[in-house]
């Protein structure tokens, strides 16, 4: 079943955690269902004004988008023990939100990070650990050699001087940038 726009899968995703929401016996409020359907980047014809406090409310932060992964890792538990078709159908939900700026979005984010085997992870941290931090330790050593190398020919020229400076400072922006990235990575 694939999902032409990315509402159709919002959609289906939606009544899937609101049905085990139910199955629980919590359902799912107004708010709630609004919520995991609202997007930034969203039409504002269908805007419901009223309700756009919401989004800058704790209420409706981390421990919600906890909340609505684990309600949808339980659906597609359920759903997947039933049929291929069904894994299917949330893996076509996925691929149409996985760009998304929504709510949504980063529910089915951070829900769909279970699904990777355990065993990756020592493996994905060695590949960021290899992409991110290494280049960043060398952007810094070329950082620190400019900026050597500008100190060093201040003397000589004023403007190879500010060359190497200008060399120095993006080198230093970029490991700054990678080791910010790495940073951020690591704590997923």
């Amino acid at each position: 079943m694939g999902f032409v726009t990315e509402n159709e899968a919002k959609h289906f995703l939606v009544e899937k955690i609101a049905a085990r929401a139910m199955a629980e016996g919590c359902p799912l409020s107004d708010d709630e269902r609004w919520m995991l359907g609202f997007s930034a980047s969203g039409p504002v014809s269908g805007l419901d004004a009223a309700r756009l406090h919401l989004v800058y409310t704790d209420a409706f932060g981390d421990q919600f988008e906890a909340k609505m992964a684990r309600l949808l890792r339980e659906a597609y538990d359920l759903d997947a023990k039933l049929s291929v078709s069904a894994q299917e159908s949330y893996r076509d939900a996925f691929d149409a939100l996985v760009a998304g700026d929504s709510t949504m979005s980063r529910v089915v984010e951070s829900a769909s990070g279970r699904w990777v085997p355990t065993w990756f992870g020592p493996i994905r941290r060695a590949g960021l650990f290899l992409v991110l931090v290494v280049p960043g330790v060398l952007a810094l050593l070329i950082a620190a050699a400019g900026l050597w190398a500008a100190i060093r020919h201040l003397s000589q020229s004023v403007g190879e001087a500010v060359g190497m400076g200008v060399v120095a400072l993006v080198f230093g922006v970029f490991a700054s940038y990678l080791f910010a990235l790495w940073r951020r990575e690591r704590r997923r």
